[in-house]
Order: structure tokens, then sequence, then C-alpha cells
């Protein structure tokens, strides 16, 4: 196989021998932010990542489930630190972004850490878990959205995508 997946076939045996599991990934919604490309790059990896895996290993009843949390009230959020502002960015939406998360306060960072323990041990200890699991309604909406547009752009090119066929 690929160099890169050589570290990943021999946890595969390890993890399909006791016939049951749940390998879970934190993952950001399925969004993008500007200011967040190298992040989201790395979150969107994992999300194909996690989707062939558990197509590998739900065979075997383990299940791969990409956990999509919205803003939680934790620390992290007081505690980021920001470098300079680049004053060339201040009015475009990366900048709106940054001015966004420095300001942010409660409003932002709305979900219960506990509540969001106890939603990802309930499924990590369903007998099929799905794939993804949406945790807030901030990340519910955001994820629609994103969805929608997709679905919606990829509509608008129906007719251009069936052209290319062969006739006949």
């Amino acid at each position: 196989g690929e160099p890169w997946t050589c570290g990943i076939k021999p946890v595969q045996v390890f993890i399909r021998t006791p016939s049951w599991g749940l390998v879970g990934h934190f993952c950001v919604e399925i969004n993008t932010l500007p200011t967040s490309s190298l992040y989201h790059a790395a979150k969107w990896g994992l999300e194909g990542f996690s989707e062939c895996l558990r197509q590998e290993l739900e065979g075997f009843g383990v299940f791969v489930t990409l956990i999509e949390p919205g803003g939680a009230r934790t620390s992290f959020s007081r505690n980021l630190q920001y470098a300079l502002a680049n004053p060339a960015y201040q009015d475009t939406p990366a900048g709106q972004i940054r001015a966004m998360f420095e300001n942010a306060g409660d409003e932002l960072y709305t979900l219960d850490p506990q509540k969001i323990a106890h939603r990802i041990f309930d499924t990590a200890t369903s007998e099929k878990p799905p794939l993804r699991v949406a945790l807030g309604g901030d990340a519910f909406g955001v994820i629609q959205a994103a969805l929608k547009g997709r679905l919606s752009d990829l509509e608008a090119q129906e007719s251009m995508a069936r052209s290319v066929a062969f006739d006949g």
C-alpha cells in the first residue's frame, strides 16, 4: 500500500479482533472559515480518512464516528492567544472572523461540556453508532447550511455534469 497507510494496517488488525468497538474522531463542523485553511485541510482529511476507515472496519463490528461539537463553554476560548492583526485583513471576512472570536463571550460558547460527554458516551455505547454526530444547535445549523449550499451548487451543475457522457 501507500507509505502513509502502513501505520494503520497493524492497528486495523488489532481493532477488528474484538468484533465490536468504536473509533471516535473529533472534527469541526463541515464548514470552512477564513483564517483557518490549514486547520480545515487537516480536519477534512480526517473526515475522508474516517469515512473510509468505517467502511473497512464496519464488517468486523467496529464503527468509526466523527463527533462534530459546536462551541463548548470551557477555558479553551478564554485562553486563546492571537498573533498581531494584519491591517490588510481588517475589513475582509478573515478580519471579521478574527474580531468575532477575539470578542466572543458566552453567547458563542453555549454548550455544556458535561452534556457533550454524556452524548459521546451514549453514542460510543450504542449498538451501531452513526458516522457523524452533531452536538449543539450551532453545529447542526452550520452543518445543515453547508450541506444545503453544496447541494444547491451541485444541482445547478446537473445538466453540465450529464453533458460530458458519450452520445448514444
